[in-house]
């Protein structure tokens, strides 16, 4: 009976993964996340969503640009759309550790390397770094990256849950 319960899990979880695209137990490389089954404050939790993440850790320098926008799920990946201006998307590198997950609606939650949520899809965002083009550098061929025009690297703690 176990074996037979555990069989079709696995085939509910392999078959979720095939329609949905995503894998379900990320690997360690920067952007691609934590395995799936960690515990979550935000409800039913979903396959890891890929993240773009740079070195940058909490006490290194900074630039001093800062971003002002709302979070938008385009397709896999999340970027910034600014409440002025015009309405192109802008790619966003996160800091090294940081992870996202798609929750229940949709939703893709930010974590920060200490595991708290810090940004959600559809919500406002502010936080410190620098932009730049997406042809040149380490962006140039990262994936929810080089799609994009113009790149925002958080440079940025972004401590504590936001609602």
């Amino acid at each position: 009976m176990i074996g037979t319960l555990l069989l079709r899990g696995t085939v509910v979880l392999g078959a979720l993964s095939a329609l949905t695209g995503c894998t379900l137990f990320a690997g360690s490389d920067p952007g691609q996340g934590v395995p799936s089954d960690q515990p979550s404050p935000d409800g039913i939790q979903l396959p890891a969503f890929p993240l773009p993440t740079s070195d940058w850790r909490q006490g290194d320098g900074a630039d001093l640009a800062l971003l002002n926008a709302t979070l938008h799920r385009d397709g896999k990946c999340l970027v910034a759309v600014a409440a002025t201006g015009p309405p192109n998307p802008t790619a966003i590198v996160w800091p090294k550790g940081f992870t996202a997950f798609v929750f229940d609606k949709g939703v893709v939650s930010v974590r920060n390397a200490d595991g708290t949520v810090v940004a959600r899809s559809g919500q406002e965002i502010s936080a410190g770094g620098g932009f730049g083009p997406t042809d040149i550098g380490p962006w140039k061929n990262m994936p929810c990256v080089s799609e994009y025009d113009e790149v925002f690297v958080v440079q940025d703690a972004l401590t504590g849950d936001k609602p």
